[in-house]
């Protein structure tokens, strides 16, 4: 009797944990950003997350230096992260404190994306200009001057925490509306 009591304890607890699971969706241009019409700013104050494990290595080069820090980057699935800058396309969030963070871009122009989603990108050495690491030839990612060969995750998106956009889009200021009388 006392395994069925262990048994449907530790059940109950692993049902408890799996409802405090942040519920998460794709971050999209068209039906986020633009939709409810979010700023600059209440963007940076969202939770945001990875949705692939990503896998970066020093491009093999002679003319590489590698980084004191290692040749190596991995970003669990499921990493939490801000937004520290916002484009007009894209969102450049962090991973991990005192980091120069990463892009996500996406493009506004293609026909083929109708949510229009926030995929990992590339700053474009010595241009304004982002582009989707997937987009680029051997899947490269250039990460504070340094460029990684993007191994997994190149085609990673950006997540978002669905219930904490949802209670920024309800504390928005909802106009009382006018009655006939």
């Amino acid at each position: 009797m006392t395994n069925y009591a262990s048994l449907a304890t530790t059940l109950l607890v692993l049902g408890l944990c799996g409802c405090s699971a942040v519920s998460k969706e794709r971050f999209s241009h068209r039906f986020h950003r633009l939709q409810y019409r979010l700023t600059d700013e209440e963007v940076k104050g969202l939770q945001f997350y990875i949705s692939s494990r990503i896998l970066a290595q020093v491009k093999s080069s002679p003319d590489v230096k590698v980084p004191t820090s290692g040749s190596v980057i991995v970003v669990p699935k499921d990493t939490p992260g801000v937004a520290t800058q916002v484009g007009r396309d894209w969102i450049r969030v962090i991973f991990r404190e005192g980091a120069s963070g990463v892009v996500f871009f996406t493009d506004t122009t293609a026909t083929n994306d109708i949510y229009l989603l926030y995929s990992l990108a590339t700053d474009v050495e010595g241009s304004d200009i982002v582009q989707k690491v997937a987009d680029v030839p051997g899947n490269v990612l250039l990460h504070e001057g340094t460029p990684y060969t993007v191994v997994e995750g190149y085609d990673s998106l950006l997540m978002v925490d669905v219930e904490q956009l949802q209670e920024l889009i309800d504390k928005r200021k909802i106009g009382e509306g006018v009655e006939i009388k």
